[in-house]
């Protein structure tokens, strides 16, 4: 059983079933198939910090750079997605919700069909991928939409 996200921003319970996602394996999806139970969010996604600055979309190599270097002197938690990879939609509203718990770092975006020599220098091969860095240099990476394990790593690497 895995847990994950969906785009209604439920928490959901996996099992090996039907397909709900891919229908074979690829790098979007470790499992090709599974059906989904919906349960409540956590309350500790809800306490977030109403200054927070939104999820950043990257959208270009150059906008890469700036983020990167600013961030050189904090943490970067950057999440390399794609627009028809239905796990890094499932996973987004967890995403967005540790974004506002955890304010003071950073979290972007990666489009990887946008900016695929990011995700190439970065040695991106699945997706949803997760990478932070920290002063700079890459500290911590997870793979996967299962949102108890991103809110585990989100934790550790924000810490």
């Amino acid at each position: 059983m895995r847990t994950g996200v969906s785009t209604t921003g439920k928490i959901e319970s996996k099992t090996e079933a039907n397909a709900s996602c891919c229908t074979s394996k690829s790098s979007c999806c470790p499992a090709a198939a599974e059906s989904t139970v919906t349960e409540s969010a956590t309350d500790s996604e809800e306490e977030t910090n109403n200054n927070s600055i939104p999820v950043e979309q990257i959208d270009n190599p150059s906008r890469w750079e700036d983020v990167y270097n600013s961030s050189k002197n904090g943490t970067l938690i950057v999440k390399f997605t794609a627009e028809w990879c239905k796990p890094c939609k499932q996973i987004q509203p967890c995403y967005e919700a540790l974004s506002k718990k955890h304010w003071k770092c950073k979290f972007v975006t990666v489009d990887v069909d946008e900016c695929d020599e990011i995700a190439s220098k970065s040695k991106v091969a699945m997706m949803p991928t997760f990478v932070c860095f920290k002063n700079g240099e890459e500290v911590g990476r997870m793979s996967g939409s299962g949102g108890d394990k991103l809110r585990g790593w989100v934790g550790e690497m924000c810490a």
